[in-house]
């Protein structure tokens, strides 16, 4: 990056985003509960958001006789709700998808919370709030394989190649029918999810800040000085 935009490096800071704490605190709440039986999708379904590929990977498995949990899409619009439940119906997977519209943002803790699995597979991210969102939530979560997620998440993931639909199925799988490997799963997210907090934001956003207010200081005296 540094190199495209022409800075040195010295000159730029990376400053990870935080979860609110509501999610952890309903994981809490949640904890010992049984998880519900469905898997989760949760944001805007541009193209790279790449959503159809967990359809195909849901066919994948119907077509192979696995019972599947209900995979919820939730967010999409008027119009992307048509596209998908088109694709759906298309794939034969239609009675095991729930599209649904944007929910607000107090509920999503207690989504987030229930739900047995996290699928997230796009082609491009520079962040991907709810990830953490799910993780924070100690939901096992399956992502793209995307340099960002392996710099945030490291081993607390599972990982597949964003436009594999046999390998987003394998993963699938796993998750669903190992018990152990998906808390296990569970447990690395909420341990990882716990060094990103708003709080570790903001701190780090004051020290940027300070550290450039006190060159401008430094070079405004040297200029006064000469």
């Amino acid at each position: 990056m540094c190199v495209h935009l022409g800075f040195s490096c010295t000159q730029i800071h990376p400053i990870h985003l935080g979860v609110g704490e509501v999610f952890r605190e309903a994981a809490r709440q949640h904890r010992g509960q049984p998880k519900e039986d469905y898997m989760l999708w949760v944001g805007r379904p541009y193209e790279s958001k790449n959503v159809p590929i967990l359809l195909r990977a849901i066919a994948i498995l119907m077509q192979r006789g696995v019972e599947v949990p209900l995979l919820r899409l939730v967010g999409p619009d008027s119009r992307q709700r048509k596209h998908l439940d088109d694709l759906a119906r298309k794939l034969g997977v239609g009675g095991n998808v729930s599209i649904e519209p944007s929910r607000p943002y107090e509920t999503l803790p207690e989504l987030f919370a229930r739900a047995k699995l996290f699928c997230y597979p796009s082609t491009h991210e520079s962040f991907g709030l709810p990830v953490l969102e799910a993780t924070a939530s100690a939901v096992a979560t399956v992502v793209a394989e995307l340099p960002a997620f392996r710099e945030l998440h490291a081993t607390a993931v599972m990982y597949c190649r964003p436009n594999d639909a046999v390998g987003w199925a394998m993963a699938i799988e796993r998750l669903i029918t190992d018990d152990d490997l998906r808390r296990d799963y569970e447990h690395r997210g909420w341990e990882r999810s716990r060094q990103y907090t708003w709080q570790a934001c903001a701190e780090q956003t004051v020290t940027v800040y300070r550290k450039l207010l006190s060159g401008a200081a430094t070079e405004r005296a040297g200029t006064t000085e000469t």
